[in-house]
């Protein structure tokens, strides 16, 4: 799975592709507002948008699995 989120919504620098492999978590910290990001892996592909609440900074955990023969991915705050 290829994960992509603009550096402008992320506080530590990098890359803004991030590839991780099925059962990996990767942490990433988030400014305050609203955040898009993408995820993608050959045949399938999803966008999506949430708002970051509270103070400048939140933690989240971006976990790629599978359930019931389906690739999910999850994103919790920490």
């Amino acid at each position: 799975m290829r994960l992509t989120i603009d550096q402008r919504y992320r506080v530590e620098r990098g890359g803004s592709e991030i590839d991780l492999a099925p059962g990996a978590t990767v942490e990433l910290l988030l400014w305050a507002g609203a955040v898009t990001m993408s995820g993608s892996s050959p045949g399938i592909g999803a966008n999506v948008e949430f708002t970051v609440n509270g103070g400048s900074v939140a933690a989240y955990d971006v976990t790629f699995y599978e359930i019931d023969q389906q690739w999910r991915l999850s994103l919790a705050p920490r």
